[in-house]
């Protein structure tokens, strides 16, 4: 009977274990997350490896589509995703400080006057593009739901090569506008040399992107205050901006803590 309560007291107060690889899942959204074991990773990629860089932990990152990445992570076979805003992946474990912000714009062929007025109202006659399991922002997100059965009005793609597929059907005509982040929409453009050019026609409100924490993972939290501490190292020590520098980017966004 003692030795019962001896195991029961061992093994109710070991620690919990701790993942020496933290697999980071997402889709190429370059220049926040790009090729895997590429020479640029993309961005929040590069910031997570500066942060876990020193500690027994590794970062490796997987390539997904967006909404298979979130589920495995959700169920707790991967330890993060990157490139996400809150509303991505609802009860993740967030860190103190963001990996970057996103600011997404509508565009469309250059012949077209059209404007998005920041409301659903001036999408009506539009077949806009959008990406599977990508939340955009409150005005929109419950637009695309309420639509996305409807193909008139919201044409939705999905893969790991969804904004080459955007691009190709705005160029085509296939669809009158989509909606992303501008430095991805510009970096994919200049990576197909530069021949398609669009117009920004407008855009929603800026948000925070992060390295989000499977919910389902009893080390979240200190994996996120370990990025939190090391994204604050890059900030004090300007190391940040080589980062942003590496891949064309303009300076980051200034310091703010999320709580």
């Amino acid at each position: 009977m003692q030795k019962f309560i001896l195991l029961i007291f061992i093994f109710t107060n070991a620690p919990a274990l701790v993942a020496k690889e933290i697999r980071v899942l997402a889709d190429p959204w370059c220049p926040y997350t790009c090729t895997p074991g590429s020479d640029k990773e993309g961005v929040i990629i590069d910031m997570m490896r500066e942060a876990f860089k020193g500690t027994k932990h590794s970062v490796k990152y997987v390539e997904r589509p967006w909404t298979r990445a979130i589920e495995e992570a959700r169920s707790g076979k991967a330890e993060a995703i990157a490139g996400a805003y809150l509303s991505d992946a609802p009860g993740f474990v967030a860190p103190d400080v963001s990996q970057g912000y996103s600011t997404s714009c509508f565009y469309t062929q250059n012949s077209s006057n059209w404007k998005y007025s920041g409301n659903t109202k001036s999408l009506e006659n539009l077949k806009v593009g959008v990406i599977e399991g990508y939340a955009y922002d409150d005005i929109l997100d419950p637009y695309i739901a309420s639509n996305k059965s409807n193909r008139k009005r919201i044409d939705v793609v999905s893969g790991v090569d969804t904004m080459t597929k955007l691009i190709k059907k705005l160029d085509a005509g296939r669809i009158d506008t989509f909606v992303d982040d501008t430095p991805v929409v510009e970096y994919n453009l200049a990576e197909m040399g530069g021949k398609i050019s669009f117009r920004n026609a407008g855009c929603t409100k800026s948000q925070r992107l992060f390295a989000l924490f499977s919910p389902k993972n009893p080390n979240s939290r200190a994996f996120a205050k370990i990025l939190s501490d090391g994204m604050l190292k890059l900030y004090s020590t300007k190391k940040i901006h080589e980062i942003y520098s590496r891949y064309g980017l303009e300076e980051p966004p200034p310091l703010k803590l999320l709580k």
